[in-house]
């Protein structure tokens, strides 16, 4: 990863900026620690700290200018910036490096904003206009790269983390409280602009933002997932073969870098499939005897998945490292996860990948493959199989006698001993606005939990567990 921050000043009213834009990049000095540069220009004051992934040489030393008019920083990677560089070459463009920032720059000057629409990537950027003097900042489809603002009398400040923002002392430090009440009750998180600061917001996944120098600023989104309510095709031998497809591309077009690339190996279906196409294709191009893997291991937890994380070491040879968190560990990494968080998180897993990317770090490696979102796509979740239930009706379909059942029975724990409901309770808070709509009770307040728990423990019941408010 890499880091980038900046401020867009058209009224002047921002005092030692060059002293500023050095602040901050010193504040986030952690995501690249390959290289740093700052741009002052006009309005503008553009600053980036780098981890060199394409082209190692200086010749991809950010903040980047494109002719005399651009100036771009950048954090992410652009993984189809072949393809788009020889399509940019038949329309003219001349490239002098061998860097996917500069494909940008040039896919910007073609293109303009619908650049965005051509990328294959996830990126954070900052492109400044000399010639109108606007200032334009993008953020990937998905929001993997993050990128917030702060809006100040006169001047907007933007960066890769919070903190960055907080090297300039004129923005307050004051808790938001919605966010912290949608945090606490509902366990929402990273759901909406606002952030845990009040004034400071991020560029929600998919957005763009325009700042001009009459003091105008344009936020618009140019892409949104669309939703449908069923599938294309019925599930079938053509769109097995077409999602393999999609898959093999996809670890193809990551593998793209000039430093070797690993992987995050938790033993499950996502990981493990990562790990497996990354080695087959890396032994097919010569290589794959130094990759390397990184999982988080729990000795003596019956939950510990270890087993499976050796089945496809074994498999395919790599170079496996392995980290134990524990309470003692949490307890002494504490102080030290939350500064590098920025925000409350929902869970102790944000830990675990804390400790793998810490070991990835010891070992020398910059880029990792991870499974993410597998559950998501595929429906991995039980809340899944109750969707598809009680929907079945609408689609016409009569469900068996043993699809009834498991409308009764969600799920059963990995280790077989305890059956869960399928129809939530209500404690559980809505997953998303479909929820009434599919007959789930609607959320308790928090002095209604309370009453519920002291009902439970008059009744002799089990009170309410604790992290599920």
């Amino acid at each position: 990863m890499c880091g980038i921050c900046g401020f867009y000043d058209p009224d002047n009213k921002l005092p030692e900026k060059a002293a500023l834009l050095q602040k901050m990049n010193a504040a986030q000095k952690h995501r690249g620690p390959d290289d740093e540069g700052v741009y002052l220009d006009g309005p503008v004051g553009l600053g980036h700290v780098r981890l060199s992934i394409l082209d190692l040489s200086s010749a991809g030393h950010q903040p980047m200018h494109y002719g005399d008019r651009y100036t771009v920083v950048f954090n992410g990677e652009i993984y189809n910036f072949i393809e788009l560089r020889e399509e940019l070459a038949k329309a003219g463009y001349i490239f002098r490096t061998n860097c996917d920032t500069e494909v940008l720059l040039a896919a910007y000057d073609h293109w303009g904003e619908a650049c965005q629409t051509r990328f294959n990537g996830f990126w954070a950027f900052a492109v400044y206009d000399k010639q109108t003097g606007d200032l334009f900042l993008s953020r990937d489809r998905y929001g993997v790269k993050p990128l917030y603002y702060s809006e100040l009398p006169g001047y907007l400040l933007f960066a890769s983390e919070i903190k960055t923002l907080l090297t300039d002392r004129r923005v307050k430090r004051i808790a938001n409280d919605a966010a912290i009440f949608d945090y606490l009750v509902n366990g929402f998180v990273d759901c909406t602009e606002e952030t845990f600061f009040d004034g400071v917001y991020r560029l929600e996944a998919g957005c763009c933002m325009r700042l001009n120098p009459e003091g105008e600023k344009q936020i618009r989104r140019y892409y949104e997932l669309p939703y449908r309510e069923s599938l294309v095709e019925p599930v079938g031998c053509t769109m097995i073969r077409e999602f393999r497809r999609l898959f093999e591309q996809s670890i193809a077009l990551r593998l793209r870098a000039d430093v070797p690339v690993g992987s995050c190996l938790s033993g499950g279906l996502d990981s493990s499939a990562i790990v497996c196409e990354s080695n087959r294709q890396l032994r097919a191009m010569g290589g794959g005897d130094g990759q390397q893997t990184f999982s988080s291991c729990y000795a003596g937890d019956p939950n510990d998945e270890r087993k499976f994380m050796d089945s496809v070491i074994g498999k395919t040879g790599v170079n496996a490292h392995f980290t134990y968190p524990t309470g003692d560990t949490l307890y002494e990494d504490l102080e030290h996860l939350i500064y590098t968080q920025d925000e409350p998180f929902v869970s102790t897993s944000m830990y675990a990948g804390y400790c793998v990317m810490r070991l990835a770090h010891e070992n020398g490696a910059k880029v990792l493959l991870d499974g993410q979102g597998a559950d998501e796509i595929l429906c991995g979740y039980r809340k899944a199989r109750v969707y598809y239930i009680k929907r079945a009706p609408a689609r016409g379909e009569a469900l068996r006698p043993g699809v009834k059942g498991a409308a009764r029975l969600s799920a059963v724990h990995a280790q077989g001993k305890e059956r869960l409901p399928a129809r939530r309770s209500e404690y559980d808070p809505p997953v998303s606005g479909q929820d009434q709509q599919y007959g789930y009770p609607p959320p308790l307040s928090g002095g209604q939990l309370r009453q519920k728990d002291a009902a439970r423990q008059l009744s002799g019941e089990r009170p309410l567990p604790a992290q599920r408010l």
